[in-house]
């Protein structure tokens, strides 16, 4: 597997480690949504998205990480990272803007039994999402969703227990109700489009770094030389005009997890959208 982060057991006995991980993996992405967002026209065409640490880092770019005001974030069986509880002062990330805090949507997915990150229910009090809330609290258009049932790694998306949590996620992207997504035991907490045709295969793309220079060499590592690799559902130049989603795999994963959904049609990709997998440089 290749993990963006340390495993979170660990978090709370190394927090610089976390940090500093943490810190890479956001310039790297930056430099690859720079990219991303060229063929997506605009970064208001893009949706950050992931599971688990995937999604942490998700959110984490959509509100501090990148400048411009993304479309959105939607991520799967997350929490809130130290720098999106307290953002850093520094080049790496920036506070909110007032047009970020009005038109950015975030929406948040778990299922009702993880408790992977505070050894608590997401919806119980010190849990997931009162946190991710409580942090959030200045953006007007968060949302959360739980599934009934689930727990952190059975919620999906993955080859094991399929596709649904895509079909919840572009409900979100394109302003339906993810609860009404055709998926069993969705339900928002505290209270669909038919896709096109999937094309055969997911277009690799390569953005090297040369230049980088990591802030820490603790596992998982960073190779000397940092290149990465997205798998795209359109080739360079035919991103889709509606949107592009931008999701990262989770620590028990790998982009190449999506790529054998994607090839037994387990994603079902609205018309005029585009979904990237961005993998982790690290080994």
């Amino acid at each position: 597997t290749t993990p963006w982060l340390q495993s979170s057991s660990v978090w709370a006995d190394h927090p610089k480690t976390l940090e500093m991980q943490a810190d890479d993996d956001v310039r790297i992405l930056k430099s690859v949504l720079s990219e991303l967002q060229k063929e997506a026209g605009g970064y208001s065409k893009l949706w950050l998205c992931g599971r688990s640490q995937g999604a942490c880092l998700a959110t984490l770019l959509a509100v501090a990480g990148v400048g411009p005001t993304v479309a959105g974030a939607f991520s799967i069986a997350a929490t809130a990272l130290p720098q999106l509880q307290d953002i850093p002062a520094g080049e790496i990330y920036s506070v909110p803007t007032q047009k970020k805090l009005s038109a950015l949507r975030l929406g948040f997915y778990s299922g009702e039994e993880d408790q992977q990150f505070t050894h608590k229910r997401p919806g119980d009090e010190g849990g997931t999402f009162p946190l991710l809330k409580q942090t959030l609290t200045s953006f007007s258009g968060v949302n959360f969703w739980l599934k009934q049932g689930a727990g952190h790694n059975n919620i999906g998306p993955s080859n094991q227990y399929g596709g649904d949590a895509f079909k919840v996620l572009f409900a979100f992207v394109q302003e339906q109700d993810p609860a009404t997504a055709g998926v069993p035991g969705v339900a928002a907490w505290g209270s669909a489009s038919k896709a096109a045709s999937a094309t055969p295969g997911l277009v690799e793309l390569t953005y090297p770094m040369p230049g980088f220079q990591a802030s820490t060499d603790r596992d998982p590592a960073l190779p000397g030389t940092v290149e990465v690799t997205v798998l795209s559902s359109s080739p360079p130049g035919e991103f889709g005009a509606k949107g592009t989603v931008v999701f990262l795999h989770g620590a028990g994963g790998s982009a190449q997890d999506y790529s054998d959904l994607w090839t037994r049609g387990g994603i079902d990709v609205p018309s005029g959208y585009t979904i990237t997998f961005v993998q982790s440089p690290r080994g």
